[in-house]
């Protein structure tokens, strides 16, 4: 067991420091923004995409319009139809 454990980690350990730095990064600009810690975290577990998060920081501080976020959230999105097919041929 702990030898898998130690593979596992290996393997995955590139990945869990590109997310630290990525959080981190995220975590900064949100309190630059004059945002309190508790918003970027709510936002982390709620939104899909996360490069829309770092956008949806930009847009909550000007005046807020919903049609240009929806738009804008699923135009980031929509990159996810492309990848489905690729996973069902695979």
């Amino acid at each position: 067991m702990r030898k898998e454990v130690r593979y596992a980690f290996q393997k995955t350990s590139p990945v869990m420091l590109g997310f630290l730095f990525l959080g981190a990064s995220y975590g900064i600009y949100m309190h630059k923004l004059g945002f309190n810690f508790l918003y970027p975290l709510l936002m982390a577990a709620t939104i899909f995409a996360g490069s829309v998060e770092f956008v949806i920081g930009n847009l909550l501080v000007q005046s807020f319009q919903p049609l240009t976020v929806l738009i804008l959230t699923a135009l980031v999105n929509s990159r996810h139809i492309f990848y489905a097919p690729i996973a069902i041929i695979n």
